[in-house]
């Protein structure tokens, strides 16, 4: 290993980049160990032909806006052919050349022939195999005349798990000459590749070695712990910009929605910045940078924006690790890259973290290679039986077993490929599983975080919050009762939206108000509800000593109807018509046996068609649930016993009886009304409003839901 030492600063008192050292970056794997150093600037600006792979579109973009920093190369980037929207992942889609592609890359050499300019070209990696094709189609240049730099090596590693490309472009590294290929990073990390074994290693550091330090928090209630942390920053520091770096989409909901609960006017000074993919998720909070400038004063960023992402300006960071969610199980050099995303620096770090003890580091190099040669040898006993062509269930057999090896299943990770019908061992993929292994280790506990983080940050302050527990809201029947008299002056007739839903429930965040405003959302837009009874139900069951249980009741009633009643499978549309509308008097245990059998039933029906019917079925297990929710019951004692019989299946009188008559006792029949019948009476109402309805477009709720006209 070469390892050369940087001053800090140059003698104007700017930091030393590397530009000021040497005039070309060296072949082999470099570690520059601090961000910003300036290997990509050079490479964009020293006197040869360079491809520079970057791991985003955007990062590759945006260096290729400008020309380079001393000389004014021109610069080009080879477009993707493919937007992130259209998600294409086909091997065969990826690897295909776009004519315009291949037209604007031999006008810009050309150009450069003229100009006698060193072409300069940057890539993501999805396209490295067709940048190749379109240099050598143009017959102005070889590949091999070009210098193969990769940028931020270590990203492109870690998403070799979703981004199979990767270990194409990890052959077409190997293939290029040795003394023209760089792999670089602030973080390196190991490549257990054999063919990259024999690389050059540099590492360029400064002499004194920058180390950041910071706050780390212990807790096991991230949102709710990262939430003070805001709040102490905003209130030490009113002006001053903060950046969350949080990877969990939920998580991150939660904190925004508890920070604007407790402070109603941060709401317009709190933005998101993520994928472009979350655009429609986030909404307003979404949000993106203009001149790499923080767009609000509270900015939560997601992997998206961990690397490659500059920002430039200062700003207190807060990291948020949890060892439980995957997604957030962030190594050193992650919180490093991180870091150095505030180019001037950070005005502080802390960061807000979840240990476990116990998570060892259970994968080795040494077991990984013993898998994929075990591996090996079971491929070859696959693909003879593939063979067997007269043997369709063997052949579908070894099928199954292949796509397991070379895709992976559930939690476990394939360590081989089929790079274009070469079946090959991924060393980039067991290098990401070494990586995931190393960092779940470094998550057990505050002393293997704190050793594994030492090479760029001192923590000089842990707090361990051991009950760190958000204070309940007050759960009260006021909370309720103030939530009803809100929930009444919306439309019902109208399906509400989760955006309005969501405002209702920071607005009313007890739990049992949560479910209030959740019953009415089960319940709008759907005409075979009779919203006013609603109202009044409500505000019967809210005066009741058991509240709590009674609401839990209706809430099932209505999700049960909504479900199975209105469902499209005729066997559990029925069963509750079917199995209690003419059921005959029975005592208390009689009956009791009998909800049993029949609800035994609705499970078996349910686990067959749907894991959410499923799981409802199950919640009508107990008597008092099942007859509770869907149920009246008529009393009779006789000397000995009680005994029970059906008197309602509308318990509440909630439901429409003319739209839903299966389940009025009074009526024998079991069926609703003809369907085409009623399609055609409703068509025909609706037409004398001047209301042009296909029959032929409407469902049997649909149908219901037009009923909603018959008062007009």
């Amino acid at each position: 290993m070469i390892t050369v030492e940087l001053n800090n600063f140059q003698p104007d008192g700017s930091p030393t980049k590397l530009g000021h050292e040497i005039a070309f970056l060296p072949h082999g794997i470099i570690d520059k160990t601090i961000t910003g150093l300036g290997g990509t600037t050079l490479e964009l600006d020293c006197n040869r032909p360079s491809i520079v792979v970057e791991p985003y579109n955007y990062t590759a973009q945006s260096k290729s806006n400008s020309p380079s920093l001393t000389n004014q190369y021109i610069l080009h980037f080879f477009q993707s052919k493919h937007s992130r929207s259209q998600n294409t992942t086909a091997l065969e889609d990826l690897l295909t050349l776009d004519s315009k592609q291949a037209a604007h890359l031999k006008k810009y050499l050309k150009q450069c022939k003229e100009t006698q300019q060193p072409p300069k070209l940057l890539c993501i990696p999805d396209q490295l195999s067709n940048l190749k094709k379109a240099i050598e189609q143009s017959k102005l240049y070889k590949f091999e005349d070009f210098h193969l730099l990769f940028d931020e090596i270590d990203s492109m590693q870690e998403q070799i798990t979703f981004r199979k490309i990767m270990h194409e472009v990890a052959v077409l590294y190997k293939q290029h000459p040795v003394e023209k290929r760089t792999l670089l990073s602030a973080t390196i990390s190991t490549f257990n590749d054999p063919a990259l074994q024999n690389e050059q290693f540099t590492r360029y550091k400064y002499k004194q070695m920058p180390v950041v330090q910071g706050i780390l928090h212990c807790t096991k209630n991230i949102v709710y712990r990262t939430k003070e942390v805001i709040f102490k920053l905003l209130q030490e520091h009113p002006e001053d910009k903060i950046v969350v770096a949080y990877n969990h989409i939920e998580g991150i909901e939660k904190c925004i929605e508890k920070l604007v609960r407790e402070a109603p006017e941060l709401a317009e000074h709190i933005g998101v910045l993520s994928s472009n993919s979350r655009k429609s998720q986030f909404g307003e909070l979404y949000q993106t940078m203009n001149k790499n400038m923080l767009p609000k004063q509270i900015n939560f960023i997601t992997a998206a924006y961990f690397n490659g992402h500059d920002i430039n300006e200062q700003a207190h960071l807060v990291t948020c690790v949890d060892a439980i969610t995957p997604s957030m199980n962030l190594s050193n050099r992650v919180l490093y890259q991180i870091s150095g995303r505030l180019r001037p620096g950070t005005l502080s770090v802390q960061w807000v973290a979840h240990f476990v003890k116990g998570r060892k580091n259970k994968n080795t190099l040494e077991n990984l290679t013993e898998a994929a040669d075990a591996m090996k040898k079971t491929m070859d006993l696959v693909h003879f039986y593939k063979k067997k062509k007269d043997n369709p269930y063997l052949l579908r057999h070894a099928e199954s077993i292949e796509h397991i090896f070379y895709n992976g299943h559930d939690a476990i990770r394939p360590i081989w490929v089929d790079y274009n019908g070469r079946k090959e061992v991924s060393y980039f993929m067991i290098d990401s599983i070494l990586e995931e292994s190393n960092t779940r280790a470094e998550l057990n506990s505050i002393a293997s975080f704190k050793k594994a983080i030492q090479s760029y940050f001192e923590i000089i302050e842990h707090i361990d919050y051991k009950d760190d527990k958000e204070p309940k809201p007050d759960n009260t029947v006021e909370e309720c009762l103030r939530a009803l008299k809100e929930l009444k002056t919306r439309d019902l007739s109208l399906r509400w939206t989760a955006k309005m839903v969501k405002a209702l429930k920071t607005e009313y965040p007890t739990t049992h108000a949560r479910k209030l405003i959740e019953i009415y959302r089960e319940v709008s837009g759907k005409a075979y509800w009779k919203y006013e009874v609603l109202h009044s139900t409500v505000a019967k069951l809210l005066l009741e000593v058991k509240w709590k249980s009674k609401l839990d009741l209706l809430q099932i009633h209505i999700k049960y109807h909504n479900h199975f009643t209105m469902g499209t499978n005729k066997e559990l549309r029925q069963w509750l018509a079917l199995s209690f509308k003419h059921v005959k008097r029975q005592p208390t245990k009689e009956f009791n046996r009998y909800c049993t059998l029949q609800v035994t039933q609705l499970i078996h029906l349910s686990e067959q068609k749907d894991k959410k019917l499923f799981d409802m079925a199950k919640k009508l297990q107990k008597h008092s649930t099942l007859k509770g929710a869907l149920m009246t019951l008529k009393s009779a004692t006789s000397k000995t016993q009680t005994l029970l019989e059906v008197k309602s299946l509308n318990p509440y009188g909630l439901l429409d009886l003319k739209i839903l008559p299966e389940l009025n006792t009074r009526i024998k029949s079991l069926e609703r009304p003809d369907t085409e019948k009623v399609k055609g009476e409703k068509v025909q109402q609706l037409s004398t409003l001047g209301l042009n309805v296909d029959p032929a477009m409407l469902t049997l709720t649909d149908v219901a839901s037009l009923a909603v006209f018959e008062d007009i």
